[in-house]
């Protein structure tokens, strides 16, 4: 009797894992970018091949440490249904960024039959927190005609001395960093790159950002304009 009830038990059991199917949670979002102290909303849609009816739990740690957590009931009827979880997070302290990892997962009469994890990337909302006193060592100048940069400066509250003509960028007098504006038209303004140039060779550190149009030459090679052939200490490219 005993080898019977054992074939019987385990013949059971294997109905049970195969009736649960086939599962899968996916996240609805294709952003990674959160910000502390604001309400965070997520989407997820839970497939299976099989209806199901169990729980949706969902935990958010950093540092081995649970900053959230939840669940909730989840139904899929045919073929899939979409789950949306809600949580707030504490403001970040200044510009500390933590490695947070998101973990759902859909659990059926205690088993795990799904399970995702998302790391996104926290951020507060201040970028520059308490370097703020660093920020006004920089002394920007700003050249901004096309207007798209000076706003984005505003709404960071990061300090700037905007000049309007190109002319005045090669200032002798001037020093601190130079930032040309994203958007100039250096087809229109044909003495910018030059003047950039200048002001570089002077000892200024300048930030050309992406230009509409027109061309730049690489500071070092031949038609750079730059006196005694000078070379640049440093010349980075990014995107």
């Amino acid at each position: 009797m005993r080898p019977s009830l054992l074939i019987i038990l385990v013949a059971c059991f294997g109905v049970s894992a195969n009736a649960l199917g086939e599962a899968a949670v996916r996240p609805l979002e294709g952003h990674t970018n959160e910000f502390g102290g604001r309400e965070i909303t997520r989407s997820f849609r839970v497939e299976s091949d099989q209806p199901i009816v169990g729980r949706f739990v969902w935990s958010l740690s950093a540092r081995e440490r649970t900053l959230a957590r939840g669940e909730q009931e989840v139904r899929v009827a045919e073929a899939a249904t979409d789950v949306t979880i809600k949580f707030r997070l504490n403001e970040l302290r200044d510009e500390v960024v933590p490695p947070v990892t998101l973990t759902v997962a859909v659990v059926v009469d205690q088993t795990e039959v799904a399970q995702k994890q998302l790391q996104p990337w926290l951020f507060p909302d201040d970028p520059f927190g308490s370097r703020g006193e660093w920020l006004r060592s920089l002394d920007i100048t700003l050249f901004d005609p096309a207007e798209n940069t000076a706003q984005q400066f505003d709404d960071a509250q990061i300090p700037y001395r905007s000049v309007r003509n190109a002319a005045a960028l090669n200032d002798a007098e001037q020093s601190g960093l130079l930032i040309i504006g994203e958007g100039v038209s250096l087809r229109q303004q044909r003495s910018l790159a030059e003047t950039a140039l200048q002001a570089a060779a002077s000892g200024r550190r300048v930030v050309l950002l992406a230009p509409a149009d027109g061309s730049l030459t690489v500071p070092g090679t031949a038609g750079d304009g730059l006196p005694d052939r000078g070379v640049p200490s440093e010349l980075r490219f990014a995107r």
